[in-house]
């Protein structure tokens, strides 16, 4: 019997391709799944069933409560401070190797995983997360709050495998169809995360007023949740020109509006940093990425203190963004990261 593995499983074709790699690779895979109601209301079944055609066992359970005040609540109160979250970080340090890691640790299992495409690297003793060797599918950005120690008993079999292998794994293995839709981006919302905000939340959405950088008033609005920054489309206000979103103050409801050449920094703050393996080098030529979709940058210094991270890039970055995270690179290794201030 080999090694005994805990793979999270959404039903999904990621999680699905994942199951029959580790078990090809003979490890003795055990499916989990957990169920939020109102939100994965078919992913136990379509797990279960998946389960059950690979001849391996399905855990469920339901963690409802433990989501909505670890992942849902926070959503919402970032949205009310003026910030844009982000839910697969939370979900990932929280849930998928919080909850999930620690049941696996807990109950024998020598290793938790999931079908995240990234890649874990052991040297001289050490263990290190490192990008998915086809970048474009890499996802370390959602998985910078993992450590060493956690790393040891984790497996990323999806490290390598194309989107395309992994459809084409579901398929020959009659799971799923290789046409099988993606998941949707933020699990627990349904549609418009706007309308989930208000409607199922009752987040407190503070209208206010549209400002110059100069103070001026240019026009108003009906609730810092509609918003972001950069965002230009969907102001509802003529300025005669483009105009962004530079600020927004959750107190005063102020959301100043500014040109584009506005967004563009090359400093910034981080708290709440996590690192990988516990520290920074001074000596490593490091990178850093503020959002998923954006290109590394390099950083040119760093100063920590105080539990805050100042960061200075070469190149000035287009929207950095408070509530969002940004994450540290040396070369593909991750180093850490943190959320933006």
């Amino acid at each position: 019997m080999g090694k005994k593995v805990l793979l999270a499983m959404s039903g999904g074709i990621d999680s699905s391709a994942a199951a029959v790699i580790l078990k090809e690779n003979g490890y003795d895979v055990t499916g989990y799944t957990f169920r939020i109601k109102g939100v994965t209301s078919d992913a136990v079944e379509r797990a279960s069933s998946l389960c059950e055609k690979l001849e391996i066992p399905h855990i469920y359970a339901d963690i409802t409560s433990e989501f909505y005040d670890k992942v849902i609540r926070y959503f919402k109160k970032e949205y009310e401070n003026g910030r844009t979250p982000n839910p697969c970080i939370r979900c990932n340090r929280e849930i998928k190797f919080g909850l999930i890691f620690d049941y696996a640790m807990s109950n024998g299992f020598d290793y938790a995983s999931s079908g995240h495409y990234a890649s874990i690297i052991e040297n001289d003793g050490h263990y290190y997360l490192g990008k998915a060797i086809d970048d474009s599918r890499d996802q370390t950005y959602f998985l910078y709050i993992l450590k060493e120690e956690q790393l040891k008993h984790i497996l990323f079999p999806l490290n390598g495998v194309p989107k395309s292998e992994a459809r084409k794994i579901c398929s020959n293995a009659n799971l799923l169809p290789a046409n099988s839709k993606e998941s949707r981006e933020i699990c627990f919302v349904p549609d418009n995360y706007k309308i989930f905000l208000k409607e199922k939340l009752g987040a407190d959405s503070k209208s206010g007023n549209f400002i110059s950088q100069n103070g001026d008033i240019l026009g108003k609005h009906d609730g810092i949740l509609n918003f972001t920054i950069g965002q230009r489309k969907g102001l509802g206000i003529q300025l005669g020109k483009p105009g962004y979103i530079v600020s927004i103050n959750p107190i005063s409801g102020d959301i100043v509006i500014g040109d584009e050449n506005d967004l563009y920094t090359n400093e910034f703050l981080i708290s709440e940093i996590s690192l990988v393996n516990g520290q920074i080098s001074n000596s490593d030529i490091l990178y850093v990425k503020i959002r998923y979709s954006a290109l590394q940058e390099r950083i040119k210094d760093w100063v920590q203190e105080n539990g805050v991270l100042k960061i200075s890039t070469y190149k000035k970055m287009r929207a950095v963004t408070p509530g969002q995270s940004a994450v540290i690179y040396n070369g593909d290794i991750v180093v850490g990261g943190g959320v933006i201030l």
